[in-house]
């Protein structure tokens, strides 16, 4: 609030960016161009004075940063696991650093790498989670599967 009374004394303020959610702020209207759900915002209040010189209005701008913002997360976690490779002892530990870097980005409760052997055309699993199953990570070609893809 002291940021749009300092806008209504008649100086342009600049808000910090906003993250919201955009079915809960739009009591849940179904939008086709609201199906992401996390969006920021960054705004800019204007004020409007008459010919006196007397704040009538203020204006309100805002843009939607959210392309930049998920450039930004994107690239600090890029960064977060290629600093893992560095400060890791084996390749064990750095597996589970970028299994925790990635969860800050994706749902990790059901994770798995999988490193592709070209000779024997076949995936090997050096790192797998799951949540409920004892999935089968022995080494195995995995032909037209989403893995193989």
């Amino acid at each position: 609030m002291p940021l749009i009374k300092k806008a209504f004394a008649g100086e342009a303020v600049f808000l910090p960016s906003l993250e919201y959610d955009v079915p809960e702020t739009l009591n849940k209207i179904d939008c086709p161009k609201n199906k992401e759900r996390k969006r920021w915002v960054q705004a800019q209040l204007y004020p409007l004075k008459d010919n006196d010189g007397k704040v009538k209005n203020v204006i309100i701008m805002s843009e939607d940063i959210t392309a930049h913002e998920r450039a930004d997360i994107l690239q600090n976690t890029l960064y977060k696991i290629s600093e893992s490779v560095n400060r890791t002892n084996n390749l064990e530990e750095l597996l589970k650093k970028i299994h925790e870097t990635l969860g800050t980005l994706i749902d990790t409760t059901n994770f798995y790498i999988a490193l592709y052997d070209i000779v024997k055309d076949e995936y090997s699993f050096p790192y797998c989670i799951d949540q409920y199953d004892d999935t089968d990570f022995t080494p195995q070609q995995l032909k037209k599967s989403l893995t193989d893809y």
